[in-house]
């Protein structure tokens, strides 16, 4: 196919890091192929991570008008709308990824967010409920359930919402630690607030922004824990136990460690593909505890 080269040029660039410089590949490739819509979705993944978001819509606009059947470019379309304030145009591709992949938690996920924003708040119980009916093990979706029940006066079904999202978090706290947990004012007093290492919803973000353009088989290489835990040993841990606090910590992050955080992940992928670690010899939950 046209274009190929600059095409293969881009995603070595972007695992590198050098997310500018495979945007111009991506360029090369678009001026020669101008229909190439995996290069217009990737240049706007790329475009959002470098926080072009109106940049990212316009190339995910471009890959929807080539492959109007492509559920992720208007999954991600619809989450960078939703970034935008766009509630309304965020619903809308969340609607069509939702046609095109009825499955996609995501888009569930993040509709019921939007309507909920936009007081629509039998839609956004009906997505919540969705997202469970697809993974009933999702704290975050009975966390999110436990807030729309609250903010409507359902207090017995808001508690049993928050305490299911608890249970779920104390089973899979690799998982919880991915989110920035509020504690709900109806809970029992007693109950201790959890805290959450922000560093690693960082990690994840940056893992995510550099593998995004790699193929099948390149990311068959990479066990995606083993790079998180290479990168969460060599980079400072920064706590939080609300929202707020996990998002006004975040932001700090990326203006004081951005280039570390990306150079960290880097140099973790290439570790973790030269030594890649079989399954068989995997940690298993019930031996992170266990007396040596």
């Amino acid at each position: 196919m046209v274009g190929e080269h600059f095409y293969s040029q881009a995603m070595s660039k972007a695992l590198d890091g050098d997310l500018i410089g495979a945007i111009c590949e991506f360029d090369q490739v678009l001026r020669l192929n101008p229909d190439h819509a995996e290069a217009f979705y990737n240049r706007g993944l790329l475009q959002h991570r470098l926080g072009h978001a109106q940049a990212a819509c316009r190339d995910y606009a471009e890959a929807i008008r080539v492959n109007p059947r492509k559920a992720n470019a208007f999954l991600h379309r619809g989450l960078t709308r939703f970034e935008l304030g766009d509630k309304f145009g965020a619903i809308s591709d969340f609607n069509e990824t939702l046609r095109l992949n009825p499955v996609c938690i995501d888009a569930s996920y993040h509709r019921g967010l939007a309507r909920c924003e936009l007081s629509d708040k039998c839609g956004a119980i009906a997505d919540f409920e969705r997202v469970l009916q697809i993974n009933p093990e999702s704290a975050e979706a009975y966390s999110a359930l436990g807030r729309v029940y609250s903010e409507i006066g359902n207090s017995q079904k808001a508690d049993q919402c928050f305490q299911k999202a608890h249970q779920l978090r104390a089973r899979h706290p690799a998982e919880a630690a991915q989110e920035a947990v509020a504690e709900p004012s109806n809970l029992p007093s007693k109950r201790r607030k959890q805290y959450i290492n922000v560093m690693e919803r960082l990690v994840s973000s940056e893992y995510e922004a550099q593998t995004a353009t790699l193929s099948a088989h390149s990311l068959g290489q990479i066990d995606r824990t083993d790079v998180e835990a290479w990168a969460l040993n060599r980079l400072p841990a920064h706590y939080a136990t609300s929202r707020r606090w996990a998002d006004a910590t975040a932001r700090q992050l990326l203006s004081t460690h951005r280039d570390q955080i990306a150079a960290t992940i880097r140099e973790g992928i290439v570790a973790v593909s030269r030594n890649w670690q079989p399954v068989e010899e995997a940690l298993l939950p019930d031996e992170i505890s266990r007396p040596c």
